[in-house]
Protein backbone atom coordinates (compact mmCIF):
# COMPACT_ATOMS: atom_id res chain seq x y z
CA UNK A 1 0.00 0.00 0.00
CA UNK A 2 2.57 2.62 0.75
CA UNK A 3 4.59 2.16 -2.23
CA UNK A 4 1.37 2.24 -4.52
CA UNK A 5 0.63 5.30 -2.73
CA UNK A 6 3.66 7.05 -2.73
CA UNK A 7 2.66 9.04 -6.33
CA UNK A 8 -0.59 10.47 -4.35
CA UNK A 9 1.43 11.37 -1.15
CA UNK A 10 4.11 13.08 -3.51
CA UNK A 11 1.15 15.19 -5.35
CA UNK A 12 -0.76 16.23 -2.36
CA UNK A 13 2.15 17.15 0.07
CA UNK A 14 3.02 19.45 -3.18
CA UNK A 15 0.01 20.94 -3.35
CA UNK A 16 -0.08 22.10 0.13
CA UNK A 17 3.54 23.41 -0.19
CA UNK A 18 2.85 25.61 -3.69
CA UNK A 19 -0.47 26.44 -1.53
CA UNK A 20 1.09 28.52 1.48
CA UNK A 21 3.02 30.04 -0.43
CA UNK A 22 0.42 31.20 -3.18
CA UNK A 23 -1.56 34.33 -2.23
CA UNK A 24 -4.96 33.83 -1.19
CA UNK A 25 -6.60 35.40 -4.13
CA UNK A 26 -4.51 33.53 -6.51
CA UNK A 27 -5.24 29.95 -5.35
CA UNK A 28 -8.27 29.50 -8.18
CA UNK A 29 -8.48 29.77 -11.72
CA UNK A 30 -11.38 29.46 -14.34
CA UNK A 31 -11.91 27.15 -16.92
CA UNK A 32 -15.46 26.41 -19.15
CA UNK A 33 -17.07 28.69 -16.08
CA UNK A 34 -15.82 26.70 -13.30
CA UNK A 35 -13.16 27.33 -10.52
CA UNK A 36 -10.42 24.95 -9.90
CA UNK A 37 -7.40 24.92 -7.73
CA UNK A 38 -3.91 25.71 -9.35
CA UNK A 39 -2.34 23.85 -6.85
CA UNK A 40 -3.75 20.43 -8.50
CA UNK A 41 -5.15 21.73 -11.37
CA UNK A 42 -4.42 23.69 -14.75
CA UNK A 43 -5.44 25.07 -18.09
CA UNK A 44 -3.08 22.96 -20.19
CA UNK A 45 -3.70 19.76 -18.33
CA UNK A 46 -7.24 20.50 -18.80
CA UNK A 47 -6.73 20.72 -22.38
CA UNK A 48 -4.75 17.69 -22.78
CA UNK A 49 -7.11 15.55 -20.65
CA UNK A 50 -9.21 16.02 -24.03
CA UNK A 51 -6.79 13.53 -26.13
CA UNK A 52 -7.61 10.95 -23.09
CA UNK A 53 -8.89 7.56 -24.79
CA UNK A 54 -11.68 5.41 -22.45
CA UNK A 55 -11.87 1.86 -22.35
CA UNK A 56 -14.72 -0.08 -22.55
CA UNK A 57 -13.76 -1.69 -19.02
CA UNK A 58 -12.41 1.59 -17.27
CA UNK A 59 -14.50 2.05 -14.00
CA UNK A 60 -15.41 6.31 -13.87
CA UNK A 61 -15.47 6.97 -10.25
CA UNK A 62 -17.17 10.63 -10.48
CA UNK A 63 -18.43 12.70 -7.30
CA UNK A 64 -19.05 15.69 -5.48
CA UNK A 65 -15.57 17.14 -2.90
CA UNK A 66 -16.22 15.20 0.18
CA UNK A 67 -19.00 13.06 -1.04
CA UNK A 68 -17.48 9.74 -0.37
CA UNK A 69 -14.95 9.79 -3.52
CA UNK A 70 -12.39 7.94 -1.05
CA UNK A 71 -14.54 5.60 0.51
CA UNK A 72 -16.21 4.11 -2.44
CA UNK A 73 -12.83 4.50 -4.36
CA UNK A 74 -10.84 2.34 -1.97
CA UNK A 75 -13.55 -0.18 -2.05
CA UNK A 76 -13.40 -0.59 -5.93
CA UNK A 77 -9.92 -0.45 -6.07
CA UNK A 78 -9.44 -3.26 -3.71
CA UNK A 79 -12.15 -5.24 -5.65
CA UNK A 80 -10.11 -4.70 -8.67
CA UNK A 81 -7.15 -5.61 -6.79
CA UNK A 82 -8.86 -9.00 -5.09
CA UNK A 83 -9.81 -10.32 -8.80
CA UNK A 84 -6.54 -9.34 -10.50
CA UNK A 85 -4.75 -11.31 -8.00
CA UNK A 86 -6.90 -14.55 -8.95
CA UNK A 87 -6.13 -13.93 -12.83
CA UNK A 88 -3.37 -15.88 -13.90
CA UNK A 89 -3.81 -14.53 -17.40
CA UNK A 90 -2.73 -10.77 -16.34
CA UNK A 91 0.97 -9.78 -16.98
CA UNK A 92 2.86 -8.37 -14.03
CA UNK A 93 4.92 -5.25 -15.06
CA UNK A 94 8.34 -5.40 -14.50
CA UNK A 95 8.46 -1.82 -13.08
CA UNK A 96 4.93 -1.18 -11.81
CA UNK A 97 6.02 1.90 -10.27
CA UNK A 98 6.81 3.76 -13.00
CA UNK A 99 2.90 2.75 -14.28
CA UNK A 100 1.69 4.32 -11.37
CA UNK A 101 -0.68 7.34 -11.74
CA UNK A 102 -2.53 9.79 -9.14
CA UNK A 103 -6.27 8.36 -9.80
CA UNK A 104 -8.14 11.42 -10.03
CA UNK A 105 -8.42 12.04 -13.58
CA UNK A 106 -7.61 15.84 -13.65
CA UNK A 107 -4.53 16.13 -11.70
CA UNK A 108 -1.47 15.37 -13.16
CA UNK A 109 0.86 16.50 -15.70
CA UNK A 110 0.50 16.86 -19.77
CA UNK A 111 2.32 13.70 -20.13
CA UNK A 112 -0.02 11.53 -17.79
CA UNK A 113 -2.84 10.87 -20.14
CA UNK A 114 -0.32 9.11 -22.90
CA UNK A 115 1.07 6.99 -19.70
CA UNK A 116 -1.78 6.23 -19.00
CA UNK A 117 -2.54 4.35 -22.15
CA UNK A 118 0.32 1.74 -20.46
CA UNK A 119 -1.95 1.14 -17.46
CA UNK A 120 -3.13 -2.43 -17.44
CA UNK A 121 -6.94 -3.25 -17.68
CA UNK A 122 -9.29 -2.55 -15.63
CA UNK A 123 -8.12 0.55 -14.67
CA UNK A 124 -9.99 2.61 -11.56
CA UNK A 125 -10.19 6.08 -12.19
CA UNK A 126 -11.42 9.31 -9.57
CA UNK A 127 -12.56 12.52 -11.03
CA UNK A 128 -14.45 15.70 -9.30
CA UNK A 129 -15.45 17.17 -12.64
CA UNK A 130 -18.90 16.97 -13.33
CA UNK A 131 -20.14 14.66 -16.14
CA UNK A 132 -20.62 17.08 -18.73
CA UNK A 133 -16.80 18.25 -18.67
CA UNK A 134 -15.79 14.75 -18.63
CA UNK A 135 -13.76 14.06 -22.09
CA UNK A 136 -16.27 12.81 -24.64
CA UNK A 137 -14.46 9.48 -24.91
CA UNK A 138 -15.41 8.67 -22.42
CA UNK A 139 -24.42 3.82 -5.27
CA UNK A 140 -26.42 5.10 -1.08
CA UNK A 141 -26.85 2.92 1.20
CA UNK A 142 -23.74 1.66 1.59
CA UNK A 143 -23.27 3.65 4.73
CA UNK A 144 -26.03 1.90 6.71
CA UNK A 145 -24.97 -1.35 5.60
CA UNK A 146 -21.84 -1.65 4.06
CA UNK A 147 -21.59 -5.09 4.06
CA UNK A 148 -24.43 -5.23 1.13
CA UNK A 149 -23.20 -1.76 -0.35
CA UNK A 150 -19.73 -3.71 -1.46
CA UNK A 151 -21.43 -6.02 -2.23
CA UNK A 152 -23.65 -4.43 -4.46
CA UNK A 153 -20.96 -2.25 -5.89
CA UNK A 154 -19.20 -5.34 -7.02
CA UNK A 155 -22.23 -7.44 -8.16
CA UNK A 156 -22.92 -3.98 -10.36
CA UNK A 157 -18.87 -4.93 -11.97
CA UNK A 158 -19.37 -8.43 -12.29
CA UNK A 159 -16.79 -9.44 -9.67
CA UNK A 160 -17.24 -12.15 -7.75
CA UNK A 161 -15.77 -12.69 -4.26
CA UNK A 162 -14.95 -15.61 -1.59
CA UNK A 163 -17.15 -14.36 1.92
CA UNK A 164 -13.16 -14.38 3.40
CA UNK A 165 -11.83 -11.87 0.10
CA UNK A 166 -15.48 -9.62 1.07
CA UNK A 167 -14.58 -9.44 4.81
CA UNK A 168 -11.07 -8.34 4.05
CA UNK A 169 -12.68 -5.52 1.45
CA UNK A 170 -15.08 -4.59 4.03
CA UNK A 171 -12.67 -3.97 6.98
CA UNK A 172 -9.99 -2.30 4.81
CA UNK A 173 -12.72 0.17 3.81
CA UNK A 174 -14.30 0.70 7.01
CA UNK A 175 -14.16 4.51 8.37
CA UNK A 176 -12.11 3.66 11.35
CA UNK A 177 -9.18 1.65 9.19
CA UNK A 178 -8.86 4.43 6.24
CA UNK A 179 -8.55 7.02 9.06
CA UNK A 180 -5.80 4.77 10.76
CA UNK A 181 -4.11 4.43 7.40
CA UNK A 182 -4.39 7.94 6.19
CA UNK A 183 -1.23 9.05 6.30
CA UNK A 184 -0.37 6.27 4.62
CA UNK A 185 -2.35 6.40 2.01
CA UNK A 186 -3.34 10.71 1.57
CA UNK A 187 -0.25 11.73 3.13
CA UNK A 188 -0.63 15.29 4.99
CA UNK A 189 -4.06 15.38 3.18
CA UNK A 190 -5.38 12.41 5.40
CA UNK A 191 -6.24 14.05 8.54
CA UNK A 192 -8.27 17.03 6.91
CA UNK A 193 -10.03 14.22 4.83
CA UNK A 194 -11.12 11.54 7.30
CA UNK A 195 -11.85 13.69 10.18
CA UNK A 196 -15.15 11.96 12.08
CA UNK A 197 -16.85 9.74 9.33
CA UNK A 198 -20.42 11.09 10.58
CA UNK A 199 -22.96 13.77 8.68
CA UNK A 200 -24.35 16.91 9.79
CA UNK A 201 -20.99 18.34 11.67
CA UNK A 202 -21.13 21.48 9.26
CA UNK A 203 -24.28 22.82 12.08
CA UNK A 204 -21.45 22.54 14.49
CA UNK A 205 -18.97 24.89 12.27
CA UNK A 206 -22.43 26.91 11.52
CA UNK A 207 -23.36 29.91 14.19
CA UNK A 208 -27.00 30.17 15.30
CA UNK A 209 -27.75 31.89 12.62
CA UNK A 210 -26.76 30.46 10.07
CA UNK A 211 -28.38 27.02 11.33
CA UNK A 212 -31.67 28.92 11.21
CA UNK A 213 -30.96 29.79 7.07
CA UNK A 214 -29.89 26.98 6.31
CA UNK A 215 -32.99 25.30 7.70
CA UNK A 216 -35.42 27.66 6.14
CA UNK A 217 -33.71 27.14 2.55
CA UNK A 218 -33.88 23.90 3.03
CA UNK A 219 -37.64 23.95 3.72
CA UNK A 220 -38.31 26.07 0.73
CA UNK A 221 -36.32 24.25 -1.71
CA UNK A 222 -35.77 20.55 -1.25
CA UNK A 223 -38.05 19.62 1.12
CA UNK A 224 -41.13 18.13 -0.48
CA UNK A 225 -38.74 16.53 -3.22
CA UNK A 226 -37.30 13.01 -3.45
CA UNK A 227 -34.40 13.79 -2.97
CA UNK A 228 -35.44 15.76 0.69
CA UNK A 229 -36.99 12.88 1.59
CA UNK A 230 -33.84 10.54 1.02
CA UNK A 231 -31.30 13.08 2.90
CA UNK A 232 -33.50 12.70 6.08
CA UNK A 233 -32.87 16.61 7.40
CA UNK A 234 -35.28 16.45 9.97
CA UNK A 235 -33.08 13.50 11.25
CA UNK A 236 -29.38 14.05 10.80
CA UNK A 237 -29.42 17.80 9.99
CA UNK A 238 -31.74 20.19 11.23
CA UNK A 239 -30.48 22.37 13.94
Amino acid sequence: MEKSRKKFIDVIDKAIVVGNATDRDELLFSYKGVLYPVTLCSLEVFRAMESFEARSDDVILAGYPKSGTNWVGQILSDLVATVEKKRPDVEKSVNDEELEEFPYLEIGDTEKYERMKKLPSRRVIFTHLSPEKLPKSIFKNKAKNQTLGVKNIASFFGISLTGEELRSVVERSSFQSMKENSLKTHGALGSMLFRKGGVSDWKNLFNEEQNEKMDKVFEKRIARTKLGTKLKYDVYCKA
